[in-house]
């Protein structure tokens, strides 16, 4: 893979997306909320707030932040996940095709 250029990444994106985890982590404790839910309510969650801001809803009522920040938040925890999870099928493939070929 080339080398990652951050200059076409919005900074909207980013800087939304730290908006809804700073409110998150006040409001929970800086990590608590993010090992705790699962990756149905982190969807269920991003389409929620997609599906509001569709809809024509300004700002998430409890936080007041824009629902679109919510949503990029929920997707940045949804695609960690997945990362997550696509490094541990490496490890095991590799690790079981070793153990296998003995």
């Amino acid at each position: 893979m080339s080398k990652l250029d951050y200059k076409n990444v919005p900074v909207e994106l980013l800087d939304g997306a730290a908006e809804s985890l700073a409110y998150g982590n006040t409001k929970y404790g800086a990590g608590k909320k993010r090992e705790n839910k699962s990756t149905d309510d982190r969807y269920n969650s991003l389409v929620g707030h997609l599906q509001a801001w569709k809809s024509g809803a300004k700002s998430d009522d409890e936080s007041g932040l824009c629902h679109l920040k919510h949503a990029a938040a929920q997707l940045g925890f949804l695609m960690q996940s997945a990362a997550k999870v696509e490094k541990e099928v490496v490890w095991m493939r590799e690790y079981l095709g070793e153990w296998t070929n003995d």
